[in-house]
């Protein structure tokens, strides 16, 4: 009888266990997922961005991609120009923008447009490397002096949104 007792207690407590786990079990199955959405800092990840950020922040957004919105200012050259925030006076916070391709639509100076593009350091060795760009050894010579080292947008899409 005392051995009928002893199995019984462990019978129950076994089953106490068993139950715990299961309900644990419940707990795990039920409990919220894990976001795995990246951050918006990823490598490859777009996201939206003043100039002022992009120039002051450089090194942070090195090889991202961002969405950035400003005014033409200038035309520098064949696929280049440079891009301010929109109504700004002395264009401190302007970025050099390079198009890796033809926008569906010419760019002109004034135009607001919608830049998405890889933020890197403008680095004319390795834009002549990296890219089949038409500028001329005397466009070459003064993007070099005006912009080596400065944050530039590689752009993949440019959309005008405003025509002033």
């Amino acid at each position: 009888m005392t051995m009928l007792k002893r199995g019984g207690a462990i019978a129950v407590l076994s089953l106490a266990g068993l139950l715990g786990a299961c309900d644990g079990y419940n707990e795990q199955a039920t409990a919220p997922q894990q976001d795995l959405t990246p951050p918006d800092n990823s490598p490859g990840v777009e996201t939206v961005t003043s100039l002022e950020e992009v120039s002051e922040q450089t090194q942070q957004l090195m090889g991202q991609t961002v969405t950035v919105t400003g005014e033409v200012e200038e035309i520098v050259g064949p696929g280049t120009y440079r891009l301010e925030e929109q109504g700004e006076i002395f264009g401190e916070d302007s970025i050099l923008v390079v198009m890796a391709s033809d926008p569906p639509q010419p760019i002109a100076e004034d135009q607001v447009v919608e830049v998405t593009g890889e933020v890197r350091q403008f680095i004319i060795a390795e834009f002549e490397r990296d890219y089949n760009l038409t500028w001329d050894l005397e466009m070459q010579r003064q993007l070099e002096a005006e912009y080596e080292g400065r944050p530039v947008v590689i752009s993949q899409v440019t959309r005008v949104v405003e025509t002033e």
